[in-house]
């Protein structure tokens, strides 16, 4: 057998090989899922716009920060499930002779919508610059973690798991710990919000890295399901939090508490580092 035989019967097994390896991915009813989610984040994201002409939001910098901030949060997020909905933002893992889809999209949306989430939450605690590097460096590190290991075939991918789920509690005890401490020194309402706001948006997390565990992890669940599951969350963790953190905005205002001076002290702390 010559060498053009050799390569012909390999490019022949190799095709064979992959016709019969079975393929998991999502659901055509998922990919339908995916556009409604992205239209519903993408008019979530025009009304935090829309939110910047009322004269009574105009005029604070910290809900200035706030709308621009919901904004680029939804519509990132609502791109990243147009791409899905087109099968975009994808890649296969080769894993026990089956091919199982992986989004790198959605990772591509939580390493810029994540860190804007915690950004909000940092000016309104007013942590140091250094705090607020720090956090959003673990933040990313959690985010790329997951992706690597959700990339790998072997057993390696549980140690990159590991690292993900380091980083998400120290950012948890970093929130609750110094970020806390910031808040309440503003003033009991504001500590009060901060931690409402905190303790709703780290409850929605928890669940991020068992659904990682189950789908890529263990394959106890099919691409489909962990699909929908991410969606649900995210839906709750972009829109409806950014909704929740706007209506304890309006709260702190009616107890009379100053948004404005929340901003100075922020400005000061960022300065303080610097100094």
């Amino acid at each position: 057998m010559d060498t053009m035989d050799v390569t012909k019967h390999a490019h022949h097994s190799q095709e064979e090989h992959e016709h019969h390896m079975e393929y998991l991915v999502s659901a055509p009813w998922v990919l339908s899922l995916y556009y409604i989610w992205a239209g519903v984040l993408c008019v979530a994201a025009f009304v935090a716009l829309a939110g910047l002409f009322k004269p009574e939001n105009s005029k604070s910098t910290v809900k200035r920060a706030g709308f621009y901030l919901s904004f680029a949060i939804n519509f990132v997020a609502a791109m990243a499930y147009f791409a899905m909905a087109h099968k975009q933002g994808r890649a296969f893992v080769i894993e026990d002779g089956s091919a199982y889809e992986v989004y790198w999209a959605r990772y591509a949306d939580w390493s810029i919508t994540t860190p804007l989430l915690l950004t909000h939450l940092i000016i309104f605690a007013g942590l140091a610059w250094q705090q607020w590097v720090f956090v959003l460096l673990l933040d990313i590190g959690m985010i790329v973690t997951g992706l690597i290991g959700n990339l790998l075939p072997d057993n390696t991918k549980w140690a990159w798991w590991a690292f993900g789920c380091i980083f998400q509690i120290i950012i948890a005890i970093e929130l609750f710990g110094n970020a806390r401490k910031n808040a309440y020194a503003k003033g009991n309402k504001q500590g009060q919000v901060y931690m409402a706001a905190l303790t709703f948006l780290m409850l929605v997390w928890v669940p991020y890295p068992f659904v990682w565990a189950a789908d890529i992890g263990f394959h106890w669940i099919t691409p489909s399901t962990a699909g929908v599951i991410y969606a649900i969350l995210d839906f709750i963790a972009k829109p409806v939090y950014t909704a929740v953190l706007f209506s304890l905005h309006v709260h702190l205002d009616n107890s009379g508490a100053s948004l404005e001076e929340a901003a100075g002290e922020a400005r000061e702390a960022l300065l303080e580092g610097d100094n």
